[in-house]
């Protein structure tokens, strides 16, 4: 759930109206507190710096976003002087990984879900807590979930950049057409809620997609609708959450949420099968198709800035039956690599594109959802659209990343794998779990023989 979702706010948005100058001299100068100044106290580091930065390119929109930033880094810190990596894609992850492997690696870079937490394992991340504590800087400045994922061993590699959740999206003028009440904004429904809308919603034509309406596309991804529905329902997918050593997904309130999930798409129906989809040519939800879409925040500026034909809106994710709420997640940061010679000097840097201007700009020209709670308030949450944005907000108290270990990655896909087999109705719900459970289980054991 990186940057690389970020590709479709353009620079005309962005720039629309004129005045992008100014706006852009006034953002630097509202950015708020710098680490070791105002609300966070002490002295910033003003000792002369050159520093490594490299970071991922994906799209031209991330692209401006991170000239404009560096823009901003000139004038507040000409005293560290920047020497930018940028990376596509496909290039950024190979590059960095031989740079580390030779002993290379840059001062700072983003460390994504999938890799933060296995260079925090191998002691190649430099642990963060005495340059908070030295710079005054709250963690609660974060959110909670997304400060929590950068921390192992009870010591913080990492400063948050995305404040994602898992919510639901819907078709405003699709609901008040057919009469039927908006899912609650304050995010108060439960499973069968959503079920009923859901299956109130669906007129399908088997022999004709283009004539056919579904009520939600569910979501069974293990970030994201999975584990939320299993927590939902008081289950959980391992023993613990950090360098877990047991499987629990195969438990029964697990089970259950896996069982709802694929009777959702077999049962019920509600959504469109992959083959109507390839009918369709096009996102079923972006064609008006669809009344609700269930999954991450990146579909927030992926998906739902394509469209142009009716009015959408999202709220939280439901409750369980028993009314537990949960979402998944998963959290990118920033991280300094432990051989840098500027700890304190590339600390500022990290702090800017995760709580300073830098990541202001990010939440105004991409719409990332960032995890610093007063820039999202004063910058993401008063763009347009003016939709529930609050939605974001109210589900972070539950939101958290699914698992928090060495081959994070490999354990998802592992997981994943299983359960799909479920939801495309090869395989019993229970079958799903326990395949899951135990190849889950090889994939803990290769970690804890890594640690």
């Amino acid at each position: 759930m990186g940057d690389a979702a970020t590709t479709v706010v353009t620079r005309r948005r962005v720039l629309a109206g004129g005045g992008a100058a100014a706006g852009w001299a006034l953002l630097a100068a509202c950015a708020g507190a710098q680490p070791g100044t105002g609300e966070s106290g002490g002295a910033p580091a003003r000792q002369p710096a050159t520093l490594r930065f490299k970071y991922r390119i994906p799209s031209d929109v991330v692209r401006q976003s991170y000239d404009r930033a560096l823009e901003v880094w000139r004038t507040e810190h000409p005293e560290i002087v920047l020497e930018p990596e940028a990376n596509d894609s496909a290039t950024f992850t190979p590059s960095l990984t031989s740079q580390i492997a030779a002993g290379t690696p840059p001062d700072a870079a983003p460390a994504d879900w999938d890799q933060s937490l296995d260079w925090a394992s191998d002691g190649l991340l430099l642990p963060l807590d005495d340059l908070l504590k030295a710079r005054r800087v709250n963690p609660d400045e974060w959110f909670q979930g997304a400060m929590d994922y950068t921390r192992l061993g009870g010591k913080a590699y990492g400063l948050p950049i995305t404040g994602y959740t898992t919510v639901v999206y819907y078709n405003r003028d699709l609901f008040q057409r057919e009469g039927v009440p908006l899912p609650p904004k304050d995010g108060s429904w439960r499973w069968r809620d959503l079920e009923a809308l859901a299956v109130r919603l669906t007129r399908r034509d088997p022999s004709d997609p283009q004539a056919s309406r579904w009520g939600l596309i569910p979501s069974s991804a293990v970030s994201g609708g999975l584990a939320s529905a299993v927590w939902q329902n008081g289950g959980s997918l391992t023993d613990v959450r950090e360098s877990p050593e047991k499987m629990t997904i195969d438990q029964p309130a697990a089970v259950e949420a896996i069982a709802w999930l694929t009777d959702l798409s077999l049962k019920h129906r509600v959504g469109p099968t992959a083959e109507e989809r390839r009918a369709l040519g096009k996102d079923p939800f972006v064609m008006g198709r669809v009344a609700m879409l269930w999954g991450g925040m990146p579909l927030f500026f992926n998906t739902m800035f394509q469209i142009t034909d009716f009015t959408w809106d999202l709220v939280p994710g439901p409750r369980g039956p028993s009314g537990t709420q949960g979402a998944a997640t998963q959290t990118n940061a920033f991280a300094i690599f432990k051989g840098t010679k500027h700890a304190d000097q590339a600390f500022t840097l990290i702090y800017f594109f995760t709580a300073g201007a830098g990541v202001r700009v990010r939440a105004e020209i991409q719409q990332v959802a960032v995890a610093h709670k007063r820039a999202l308030q004063e910058v993401w949450m008063k763009a347009q659209p003016a939709v529930n944005r609050q939605a974001l907000i109210d589900s972070q108290p539950y939101t958290r990343d699914v698992y928090k270990g060495r081959l994070c990655s490999q354990w998802i896909a592992a997981v994943q794998g299983a359960v799909d087999r479920a939801v495309n109705g090869e395989i019993s719900p229970k079958a799903a779990a326990d395949a899951a459970a135990a190849q889950g289980a090889v994939v803990l054991a290769d970690a804890r023989r890594r640690s």
